[in-house]
């Protein structure tokens, strides 16, 4: 069972979603960059559109999580250092 819950966070993951979804944007705009425009033109549609698509949409859907992440990261920073900090009691002398 360990394997299988790995393997699904990996999967999951939104940098992987992220990574997977440009190089499949990357792979179709290769194979359809000299004749993106024709082809749009004369509704000609083939594989490497159809995974400029799909890429696309893996992209946008990781950017959610993605800033999610880098948003609880910054604020567990924060709560971090607040905790950190010396109260002002220690930082008044004794007279």
């Amino acid at each position: 069972m360990k394997a299988s819950s790995a393997i699904r966070n990996f999967v999951e993951h939104p940098l992987t979603n992220l990574f997977v979804g440009l190089l499949l944007f990357g792979s179709g705009f290769v194979e359809a960059y000299e004749s993106l425009h024709s082809d749009l033109k004369n509704m000609n549609f083939g594989a490497h559109h159809g995974l400029m698509l799909f890429g696309t949409l893996n992209v946008l859907a990781s950017i959610p999580d993605i800033i999610e992440g880098i948003g609880s990261g910054a604020s567990y920073i924060e709560h971090r250092a607040k905790r950190h900090q010396p109260s002002d009691k220690d930082n008044q002398e004794t007279v």
